[in-house]
C-alpha cells in the first residue's frame, strides 16, 4: 500500500513539474546588434527579423514552443501612463475587441472575438526608458490562446 502512495505522490511532484510554466531554456539575448537597447528572455535557436520604418524600428523574434514577440522602438513623446492608455484606446476601436482581461502600469492582456466560436488573446507592453517607447506583443501573425499569451507577457515583464 505504501509503494502505491509512493507512486502516487511521486507522479503528482512529476507532473506538476511537467506542466509547469518552465521557462528555465530562455536566456536573455541582448537586442542591441539589432538597433534595440535591451535584453529579453529567448530561446538558443530564436531567429530575429529587423527592420528601420524610419521613425521607428520593428525587430520580430520567432522561437520554438510558440514563442513569437515582437518589438516596436521609437523615441519617446509620451509618458508611461499616457502611452499605456493610447494602446488601450486603439486595441478597444477594434471591432472584434471582447475585453481587457488583466492590465498592470506597463501593459495589458486582452480578448478579440473573431467569430461565435474563435477568441484570440493578445497584449500589449510598453516600457519608456533612456527617452525611448518600447511596445511589446505577440507576433503579429499567430492566434494565441490565453495561457500562450499570459507566457510572453511574461517574458514581455522581465525585459531588461
Amino acid at each position: 500500500m505504501k509503494n502505491i502512495i509512493y507512486g502516487f505522490v511521486a507522479f503528482i511532484f512529476v507532473t506538476m513539474f511537467a506542466c509547469g510554466n518552465d521557462q528555465t531554456n530562455l536566456k536573455y539575448k541582448d537586442l542591441l546588434e539589432y538597433g534595440i537597447p535591451i535584453e529579453i528572455l529567448a530561446p538558443d535557436s530564436v531567429t530575429v527579423f529587423s527592420s528601420d520604418m524610419g521613425i521607428q524600428k520593428d525587430v520580430s523574434l520567432k522561437g520554438e514552443d510558440g514563442y513569437e514577440i515582437q518589438l516596436f522602438y521609437s523615441d519617446a513623446f509620451r509618458n508611461q501612463k499616457d502611452a499605456v492608455s493610447d494602446l488601450k484606446e486603439v486595441i478597444q476601436a477594434n471591432p472584434y475587441f471582447k475585453e481587457i482581461l488583466e492590465e498592470s502600469e506597463n501593459g495589458f492582456i486582452y480578448s478579440n472575438q473573431l467569430d461565435s466560436t474563435l477568441v484570440n488573446y493578445g497584449f500589449r507592453y510598453l516600457i519608456v526608458k533612456a527617452g525611448k517607447e518600447f511596445i511589446v506583443q505577440p507576433g503579429m501573425l499567430g492566434i494565441y490562446t490565453l495561457d500562450e499569451v499570459k507566457k510572453l507577457y511574461d517574458i514581455a515583464e522581465k525585459i531588461k
